[in-house]
């Protein structure tokens, strides 16, 4: 006989578990539209697979468990299951707190879609895990498995489509006030690092505006982390700005190594783009400050080669140059 307590304590393990299993499918999903519930994205694309998977997946999670416990013939370890979801449910979104992301989350969609999946565990926990002896398929139920199918079919279809996406109104309000937050944070911290880029506005504004895209990307916890494995003898990216180094570097070395990366680059890339321009026709060729947009944009990227990575930080390098600063680009 399992008592309560320990019942409590493998549904906490499972439930942990879960967050991983989830995490590591979601990467490997992207390509079918997955996005990540605190990104800077203000569309919602192929909204038909996110609701899908970020309901289901725990209550496909938990039948998988329900069928091998009961395999093994550990029945009572079934008893009460849905907690598994409903812990994971609370453990996603105290984790946007502890990583700094929950100004960003759309805590209306984020609490909707977590009633639906808690309500969804639980009714095939009522309706199939404790009435079933077992979870393992039959062939007479195969009609079942018919109609599951046609769903699926009817379910790819909708998400097929083309401009299929949900626009979340507030993200870009919720974005924004991110930034400028972070900003005034890390301005505090380490301006008297950038002055040596008072001279060139564009670039000190990238600086900040990857900072705030790599703390976002690495919160603290995951630096540190970084940091131990530094002293176990792998070289790793460190630091708020997320340079290579094969020994413990601080965030304000780092923030020296990028900078310093950043102006070669900047460098490099300003003298390309000026080049190309002059040799288009005088008709052709682009003014001054849509020069600079592009040498932003060209330095981000190759800062990191995604391109969403890059057009969020030439994003937030043009809000922070325009809305808090004030200078007219």
């Amino acid at each position: 006989m399992i008592s309560k307590i320990l019942l409590y304590i493998i549904q906490f393990v499972l439930a942990i578990l879960l967050i991983p299993i989830s995490n590591w499918i979601a990467s490997r999903s992207l390509t079918f539209g997955y996005e990540t519930t605190s990104g800077f994205s203000e569309r919602w694309q192929t909204p038909a697979f996110n609701w899908v998977y970020r309901v289901v997946t725990p209550t496909i999670y938990i039948i998988l468990l329900a069928a091998i416990i009961k395999a093994f013939r550990i029945n009572e370890l079934t008893k009460d299951i849905y907690i598994v979801t409903v812990i994971y449910v609370f453990l996603r979104m105290l984790l946007y707190f502890l990583l700094g992301k929950a100004r960003l989350v759309n805590w209306t969609r984020e609490i909707f879609l977590a009633s639906f999946t808690i309500g969804l565990s639980y009714f095939v926990y009522i309706n199939l895990i404790i009435s079933s002896k077992t979870l393992l398929p039959e062939w007479e139920s195969f009609r079942n498995e018919l109609w599951l199918l046609i769903l699926v079919f009817i379910y790819g279809a909708l998400n097929e489509k083309k401009n299929t996406s949900i626009t979340d109104k507030r993200a870009k309000e919720r974005r924004e006030n991110y930034w400028k937050i972070m900003y005034f944070h890390f301005e505090k911290s380490y301006s008297f690092l950038l002055e040596v880029l008072n001279k060139n506005i564009h670039l000190k504004s990238l600086i900040y505006s990857i900072i705030i895209l790599e703390n976002f990307n690495r919160p603290i916890l995951y630096r540190t982390i970084e940091r131990l494995l530094v002293l176990l003898g792998r070289q790793t990216t460190q630091g708020i700005m997320q340079v290579k180094s094969d020994k413990i570097i601080t965030e304000k070395a780092s923030i020296l190594i990028g900078i310093k990366m950043l102006k070669a680059q900047w460098r490099k890339s300003e003298k390309k783009i000026e080049e190309q321009n002059r040799r288009k026709k005088k008709s052709e060729r682009q003014p001054r400050p849509t020069i600079l947009d592009s040498i932003t944009f060209s330095v981000a990227i190759q800062y990191n080669h995604d391109y969403t990575y890059a057009t969020d930080a030439a994003e937030c390098s043009h809000f922070i140059r325009t809305k808090i600063w004030n200078y007219s680009n």
